[in-house]
């Protein structure tokens, strides 16, 4: 069972990954409080990728330990997945899908949710609903991809590689 009442958020502690003859993480400690807004910055090579992957439980660490929302990856694999909301660098969904069909299709993947068209609503996209993801602009689509989906699946702690520079809060106004 997950700790009670975990101090942290986010926590690491002595995180090491290497692939082949490149040491990626190297004892790193780190801790994210609840409430906090934390960003991983650094050079290219520096491993913020590969730790943020381990954190999401994409990519085992080879020594060291991760509580996320005061669990472990191997032991509560099921409740994080539900709990968790993460933005991958690049997807390879269809372009051809429409919004309305993207946000139902994240929203799937998890057992409580709104609604395609309560979210659709919150982003305001309502006209562009039976749209093809494809022919959105490229604001509008990473901008309403990002925020959709974290409202379809309503995520305790959401976590997106690489940063964007601007990521508007939940209920804020998208004007796009």
């Amino acid at each position: 069972m997950p700790d009670a009442a975990p101090k942290a958020a986010l926590s690491v502690r002595k995180l090491r990954k290497a692939y082949k003859d490149v040491v990626a993480v190297d004892g790193l400690d780190l801790e994210v409080r609840w409430g906090e807004c934390f960003g991983l910055l650094g050079p290219n090579g520096a491993g913020k990728t590969t730790t943020v992957e381990i954190c999401e439980g994409l990519t085992a660490a080879d020594s060291g330990d991760v509580k996320v929302l005061g669990m472990r990856w191997n032991t509560h694999s099921t409740e994080l997945r539900q709990r968790l909301g993460i933005q991958l660098q690049e997807t390879q969904l269809s372009e051809k899908l429409t919004v309305v069909e993207t946000v139902r299709l994240f929203r799937s993947f998890f057992r409580h949710g709104p609604e395609a068209a309560e979210v659709i609503a919150l982003v305001q996209l309502g006209e562009k609903r039976k749209s093809r993801v494809g022919s959105l602009s490229g604001g509008r689509n990473s901008g309403w991809r990002w925020l959709a989906r974290w409202w379809a699946i309503r995520s305790f702690c959401s976590s997106m590689s690489p940063p964007r520079a601007s990521i508007p809060r939940p209920g804020a106004s998208f004007g796009i």
